[in-house]
């Protein structure tokens, strides 16, 4: 944070103050007048924000929000009554000060005899607070022998299918706009939203491109093929990845694969879908939008949707490449990360002890008991070996400390005085934990005074 920076953090505060006063008075301010004795912050306000980099534009923009350049005015720093506290006064002094408490004396005084701004040159391009200009070098390299395709571009900015067919749509109602402009004729209105069939026309405009640029040759055999009377494969090369799908050519002019389902009851789609590509933008998004509506289904899913309205060149591995590429079902077939377990303690692997000489022990319940004819509740103890795993049950009667201390009695007379128990620290055996701790200690010392006695020392 460097002075200029502090300076301008300073003035931005006196533009919200302005505002807040502005906001609580009751009574009106004609104007705001600003005093810094930083020419810095003026040459800044003086500028416009574009000018400068992000820290400074964003504070520069708030002063130009509240105040104009003209508002703003320089005081030396001698009769800057801010100074007398930023270099440190004591409070008799401050009291007695009467620029602190009342101002500059010249406030008093008419406008012309204020002190003068000093003139301030520009800042200079080197000024760390300045945008760098930037420089910009174009390359182009354009071969005369191939034509860039403007429609090619328009597709490969598209990642959305629907979103692509909604553009070409309304690309085409401006080519009808203006050509029934053109001819004088009744324009569309260009105001009203797309309906299904000029969606329907959209698509069918994609399709019918792309085959061209797929299918150039065979698109030509197809359309002598409605002056000659010969089938489709005695002039489609058997290279040809069309040649055993019997194409046929529709109305709209669509290659469609033919069969032996024209009487069939059911879409004409779904009776000749279209032909498309393998390798192509527009099929790769296609098959991510069937594969969105089903859900992120699998391959042949997808493929029986697909294949009700389109015929894809290797269908199989195409959809299957465009799915292994989607984000959404690569993370929800991710295996989760699992945490390495840390090595077993040395009281879970010591060999060649006896049962619970390492025991864990923990509480579960309660259970409803009736004795008599009350209904009380107990709970159990389960002590377990942490080696061969054993288990031994005992029943508590409460969950308090002396509860589990009689219970860990019954279990060391039964199994035998465990050189370590682990538990979860419940309050029940925190307390035992530290009652049998006392009772030791104060066991011990009773030893000693007694062994002490004994050899005559007191």
């Amino acid at each position: 944070m460097t002075i200029p920076r502090l300076e301008l953090m300073g003035a931005t505060l006196s533009i919200k103050l302005d505002a807040m006063v502005r906001r609580e008075l009751d009574v009106s301010l004609e104007d705001s007048v600003f005093w810094t004795d930083s020419t810095i912050v003026l040459q800044y306000v003086k500028n416009e924000e574009r000018r400068f980099l992000t820290f400074v534009a964003n504070r520069v923009a708030v002063i130009h929000s509240g105040s104009s350049p003209s508002q703003w005015h320089h005081v030396v720093s001698r009769l800057n009554p801010a100074d007398d506290v930023s270099r440190g006064q004591t409070a008799e002094e401050l009291l007695t000060n009467k620029r602190w408490l009342y101002g500059p004396d010249f406030l008093c005084l008419e406008d012309s005899e204020w002190p003068k701004s000093p003139s301030l040159r520009d800042l200079p391009d080197e000024d760390p607070e300045i945008k760098p200009d930037k420089e910009v070098v174009t390359v182009c390299a354009v071969n005369k022998m191939e034509q860039v395709d403007v429609v090619d571009r328009l597709l490969k900015r598209h990642s959305s299918w629907h979103r692509l067919k909604k553009n070409v749509a309304w690309l085409l109602q401006v080519k009808n706009y203006l050509r029934a402009k053109a001819r004088k004729q009744p324009t569309v209105d260009m105001q009203k939203l797309l309906a299904v069939d000029e969606m329907t026309r959209a698509e069918d405009a994609i399709i019918l491109y792309i085959q061209r640029e797929s299918f150039c040759k065979e698109l030509k055999f197809l359309q002598k093929d409605k002056v000659d009377s010969r089938r489709s494969k005695d002039y489609i090369k058997k290279t040809s990845p069309l040649y055993k799908l019997d194409p046929v050519l529709s109305a709209d002019g669509i290659i469609r694969i033919g069969g032996r389902l024209k009487n069939a009851p059911v879409d004409e789609g779904v009776k000749r879908p279209a032909v498309l590509p393998k390798d192509h933008h527009v099929v790769t998004l296609i098959v991510r939008q069937f594969h969105q509506e089903s859900g992120h289904s699998g391959r042949e899913h997808v493929l029986s949707l697909l294949r009700q309205r389109y015929w894809l060149i290797k269908a199989r591995s195409t959809v299957r490449s465009i799915l292994r590429d989607c984000f959404g079902c690569r993370r929800q077939s991710a295996t989760p990360v699992e945490q390495k377990m840390a090595d077993l303690p040395s009281d879970r692997v010591t060999p060649n002890k006896p049962p619970f000489s390492f025991v864990g022990v923990d509480c579960f319940g309660p259970f409803m008991v009736k004795p008599g004819r009350s209904l009380v509740k107990r709970y159990g103890c389960i002590f377990t070996c942490l080696v061969v795993r054993a288990v031994h049950i005992e029943v508590l009667h409460t969950m308090e400390a002396d509860s589990f201390i009689n219970t860990l009695q019954r279990f060391m007379c039964r199994r035998g005085e465990p050189e370590e128990i682990r538990s979860d620290n419940w309050s029940n055996f925190v307390g035992a934990e530290r009652e049998l701790r006392e009772a030791t200690q104060s066991l011990d010392q009773q030893k000693v005074n007694e062994f002490l006695l004994q050899k005559g020392v007191k």
